[in-house]
């Protein structure tokens, strides 16, 4: 399921960020809204441009230089278990996920966690964005 991510300021000072190429670092973006809360997702180059540029002309060539690319610079890892490609998001520092769900999808070394590597505790099911506007709504009548 498709997860809203925040941009922190500090992504686009960062060093690993800096280096890539401007439409990597969309796709470096994009990659956040479709991995697990462990920052995990299988890797199809196919998908990837599915999910991120889907109205755009772009090769699926150029679309795995970018996922390289992020590879080589430290942002994602991507990794083979029984001969299915995986990636998993190493730069995503910035990121502070509250009550992740545990990952369905096996760690490099081929291992399958009980819980997220970004904390602990379950996340509840997403709303539609609306939840605090209507608490801050309520909480303005009642003062």
């Amino acid at each position: 399921m498709a997860r809203i991510r925040t941009v922190k300021p500090e992504f686009w000072t960062s060093a690993q960020v800096m280096d890539c190429n401007p439409v990597t670092r969309l796709t470096f973006i994009g990659l956040w809204n479709f991995a697990d809360d462990a920052g995990r997702m299988s890797v199809s180059t196919k998908k990837v441009k599915a999910l991120i540029f889907p109205s755009d002309v772009m090769a699926l060539s150029e679309i795995r230089r970018m996922l390289d690319e992020l590879d080589s610079n430290g942002l994602i890892e991507i990794y083979v278990i029984e001969d299915v490609e995986y990636l998993q998001i190493t730069g995503w520092q910035h990121q502070k996920i509250d009550r992740p769900n545990p990952s369905k999808l096996p760690d490099k070394y081929g291992n399958f966690d009980e819980r997220s590597t970004i904390g602990s505790e379950r996340s509840p099911p997403e709303g539609k964005g609306r939840e605090g506007k209507v608490v801050k709504k309520k909480q303005r009548e009642e003062s």
